[in-house]
């Protein structure tokens, strides 16, 4: 019988916890706190997903799992109190027994974790390791220097993206005329003001990562570096699912279910009384 422990263990080693990129809360967040609690507790079922969202503390049970595996911490800072939707949801986990664990940004980087997904997903070649500043560690790997598979340009790429993610949008900041040569490969939204300059250093003209801030996008600009914000959890998703098919292998006597989490927001070009 798989507990735990067991679990906690093997994702602590495929992701570990000196490799965060931010120092951001990662571990069990609802359920056993100590290796000797967490060692006699067997689990069942496990549910995968990005985001530990009302829907999936819903759908974990339902289905009868005592484990949910996200991405996304349920709480992104240490809190004295909870209100809201959140002392709902904390109140169905708990009261069904399930308990939560975040693998966080140390999964971005590692091997085949999420970055490796993504650039497998959207067919891209991989050149070289891609490092950033981490929480714990001078530098740690973030993902990756790509090529594209076929010379293109900003414009047919994001066509490409939006397809191969099966995203409505793709957020873009740079020359959509110019062509794609190299790219840096970030999944999540951890790509900041020292990965431009390194990215820049490493001879990329382009970045693909997840959501940024005005700042960052306006210093990509600057730096002339083309940047492409993918929507929320389209970059995590891949490995998420990856790391659904890699537990089924390590754990085979679990039932593994993985649950994807669509980003809730759209963007919307006016248009004039002319064109409707």
């Amino acid at each position: 019988m798989t507990n735990l422990a067991d679990i906690i263990q093997y994702l602590e080693t495929i992701a570990p916890l000196d490799h965060a990129l931010q120092g951001e809360l990662r571990g069990i967040q609802v359920g056993p706190q100590t290796k000797i609690e967490q060692s006699k507790t067997t689990i069942n079922r496990v549910l995968i997903a990005t985001y530990p969202s009302s829907r999936i503390a819903a759908m974990a049970s339902q289905d009868k799992a005592n484990l949910v595996i996200c991405y996304r911490p349920l709480f992104a800072a240490p809190i004295s109190s909870l209100s809201g939707t959140d002392l709902v949801k904390v109140r169905l986990l708990s009261k069904n027994y399930i308990s939560v664990y975040a693998i966080s940004s140390s999964f971005v980087g590692a091997q085949d974790g999420l970055s490796d997904a993504l650039i497998q997903k959207l067919g891209l070649r991989n050149i070289r390791d891609f490092l950033s500043r981490g929480a714990k560690m001078d530098v740690v790997r973030a993902g990756a220097i790509c090529t594209p598979p076929e010379e293109t340009n900003h414009s047919g790429f994001a066509n490409d993206i939006a397809t191969k993610l099966d995203i409505s949008n793709v957020q873009f900041t740079g020359d959509l005329d110019a062509d794609v040569n190299h790219l840096v490969v970030v999944a999540g939204n951890h790509f900041g003001e020292e990965d431009i300059y390194r990215a820049k250093e490493e001879g990329a003209d382009t970045a693909l990562t997840g959501e940024v801030i005005p700042g960052i996008r306006r210093l990509a600009h600057e730096k002339q570096l083309n940047l492409f914000e993918i929507p929320p959890f389209a970059t995590e998703n891949p490995g998420m699912n990856r790391l659904r098919h890699q537990l089924s292998l390590e754990f085979s006597d679990l039932k593994i279910t993985y649950s994807e989490s669509e980003s809730f927001t759209d963007f919307l070009r006016p248009y004039s009384e002319s064109m409707a």
